[in-house]
């Protein structure tokens, strides 16, 4: 188990490398309004959105939908980087949109941690 965890891990970190090299240096200076929109309030409102659902489609107690939303909401690096690379993503997805997905999978993990250790906490 111990192996298969270490490397989950480098595969996390690898994938979320690979989103930081993809955009440009200064892209989180020139694009903060978008980012903070994004990873603040954009981040808390799907995290809800996805834990009511759950809590009234599944009918699970309310924390544990809301456990639920703050896991299922973080973009991952791996699928976004699927959508965002190669010949035809470069020739029908503007330059600024793969950008923002790139920067907004590979930032967003760090923004569920509250969101996670909050429902756990209230479910304790």
């Amino acid at each position: 188990m111990t192996i298969l965890e270490q490397v989950a891990r480098l595969t996390i970190t690898f994938s979320v490398l690979g989103a930081a090299l993809r955009i440009p240096r200064t892209y989180f200076s020139d694009q903060i309004k978008a980012m903070g929109t994004l990873l603040g309030p954009g981040q808390v409102i799907m995290a809800s959105v996805s834990g009511l659902l759950a809590c009234f489609l599944l009918g699970v107690p309310f924390w544990v939908a809301m456990l639920v939303g703050a896991i299922l909401t973080p973009t991952d690096p791996v699928l976004a980087s699927t959508i965002v690379t190669g010949e035809r993503a470069k020739d029908n997805i503007p330059g600024r949109i793969r950008h923002m997905l790139s920067a907004e999978s590979g930032a967003n993990d760090g923004g569920a941690y509250p969101l996670v250790f909050l429902s756990i906490f209230m479910i304790e």
